[in-house]
């Protein structure tokens, strides 16, 4: 990328902030992080914005406003790329998708207790949509084009087109 490229990291926790900090500085990332809302943010306007594993916390009501105010701060050649947690709306698929999902953690060295605590904690907080649940909603506010660039289980990745 050329020098010039500014990158801002937002979050509202100041905690999240102060781990991305650290982290940017031990691989010399030219990050500027900003402990904010990112309802009351005022987006600089973009040719990319990278939005990782927000929407699904965000009440579903609201989630459409913030990609208009998304989808509004991009040049017209922007793109905005997405991951989140997605549902499968297919309840047995869904159900195998974080099943499988729960044997990944095991597999990695999780306790059957630190995936259950975690799992409670995320209950009614992380409310996740399907796939085409989030087409549908990237191209009702304006984008022209939504491409799925990755899906393993129970997440996924798209880029959406100005």
């Amino acid at each position: 990328l050329p020098s010039s490229t500014h990158f801002i990291g937002i979050d509202n926790s100041q905690a999240m902030i102060d781990k991305a900090t650290l982290k940017a500085k031990a691989y010399g990332a030219n990050i500027t992080f900003l402990c904010e809302d990112v309802f009351s943010y005022q987006f600089l306007p973009s040719h990319i914005i990278i939005a990782n594993y927000i929407l699904q916390f965000i009440r579903p009501i609201q989630r459409q406003a913030l990609l208009q105010k998304i989808y509004d701060s991009l040049a017209d050649d922007g793109v905005l790329m997405i991951s989140e947690k997605m549902s499968s709306p297919h309840r047995i698929l869904d159900k195998q998708m974080i099943e499988r999902y729960m044997r990944y953690k095991m597999e990695q060295g999780y306790t059957q207790s630190e995936i259950s605590k975690k799992r409670e904690a995320l209950e009614n907080v992380l409310i996740p949509f399907s796939l085409a649940e989030n087409i549908t909603m990237l191209k009702n506010v304006g984008f022209s084009g939504v491409e799925v660039l990755f899906k393993w289980v129970n997440f996924g990745t798209l880029i959406a087109k100005k």
